[in-house]
């Protein structure tokens, strides 16, 4: 696995992501609720999925402006 760099402020290295996803079984579509957003890679991973949904939770204000850059790329 590769790790994801998303902003230069940010570094986020999701290690369980193939566990995550191998556990959700995204393929079959769904929606899923990510409690620890942080740099989103695991939201990321699971929004490749066609029919598939992620509310995500983070406490941290600065967060926000990572999300949003993702749900622009996601939206596109």
């Amino acid at each position: 696995m590769i790790p994801q760099t998303l902003s230069p402020e940010f570094s986020h290295f999701p290690v369980m992501l193939d566990e995550v996803v191998k556990i959700c079984s995204p393929h079959k579509g769904g929606i899923y609720i990510d409690c620890t957003f942080g740099g989103g890679g695991y939201s990321k991973k699971l929004l490749n999925f066609s029919k598939t949904k992620v509310i995500a939770l983070d406490r941290d204000e600065f967060i926000l402006n990572i999300s949003k850059k993702i749900k622009k790329k996601i939206s596109k």
